[in-house]
């Protein structure tokens, strides 16, 4: 079972991550990741550092992405590091204006770090065809 608090810490970065996605601040994405993580999305190379993970999400908001919906499914705790499998509803907005949503599936390894837990890794693909 998971200590309560680290569920409740998660759930504060899950809203913070939404926060960021619906303002459009890559750069306060990117801080809820460890220094040297990893973004390994559908499709994509791999983005290491918090330097391409800011990239990444400035392309992502190019792209149409407006808002998300995180969802955990489970969470394990292992010490230092905590691993969670969840699904995302994101939307995106499309060139011809109209909001579309993509249906993912991720799994987070979270590591401790002296400040709070952070994103080490982060992976996701999408549902939809």
């Amino acid at each position: 079972m998971i200590d309560l608090s680290i569920h409740d810490e998660l759930e504060s970065y899950r809203e913070k991550f939404s926060e960021y996605i619906t303002k459009g601040d890559a750069k306060g994405l990117a801080s809820l990741y460890t220094e040297n993580a990893c973004l390994m999305a559908d499709k994509s190379p791999i983005y290491e550092g918090q330097v391409q993970i800011d990239e990444f999400y400035k392309h992502s908001f190019k792209d149409g992405v407006k808002d998300i919906k995180l969802t955990a499914n489970e969470i394990i705790d292992m010490g230092d590091y905590v691993t969670e499998r969840g699904a995302a509803k994101i939307i995106v907005k499309t060139r011809k204006g109209e909001n579309i949503a993509v249906i993912t599936k991720y799994i987070l390894l979270w590591k401790k770090t002296p400040e709070s837990y952070k994103i080490h890794w982060d992976m996701f693909n999408s549902n939809n065809s």
